[in-house]
């Protein structure tokens, strides 16, 4: 019988604890999604795994993508900038060993056309595997 390590869903991985701490730093709630919601809050996360790759047998290094919007630009980037700092003190995230592996493009405005301010920055992520499944 053979044994395969399975890696957790980045994306609501890191979805969930941004948004949990986010909002506990930031004095309010924050939610998170992977898209824009179809009724826009006055302010709100999106946080997509956008590539990646498996970097050795035990570890995967997702590129995580976050997106924060509000009505203005100043909180768009003051929420962008908590989310940075969160994604690099990460050592830990449901069970899991997560860490910094790179900063790819820290929070730069990049405007939609809407009438909300919108911050992206992207971060390559390890996340240690811990799930073993067995096949025959």
């Amino acid at each position: 019988m053979a044994s395969l390590l399975v890696f957790p869903d980045s994306e609501e991985l890191f979805r969930a604890e941004i948004a949990a701490r986010a909002s506990e730093v930031l004095g309010s709630a924050i939610p998170a999604s992977t898209m824009v919601p179809a009724n826009r809050p006055a302010e709100f996360l999106i946080v997509r795994r956008v590539g990646g790759s498996r970097r050795d047998l035990v570890t995967d290094v997702p590129v995580i993508q976050v997106e924060a919007w509000a009505n203005r630009g100043s909180r768009a980037s003051r929420i962008a900038n908590v989310v940075q700092a969160l994604m690099q003190s990460f050592t830990e995230i449901g069970g899991y060993s997560v860490g910094l592996e790179d900063e790819i493009v820290g929070p730069t405005s990049y405007p939609d056309g809407s009438q909300q301010a919108r911050y992206t920055a992207s971060y390559a992520m390890a996340i240690r595997g811990e799930e073993l499944i067995n096949i025959a």
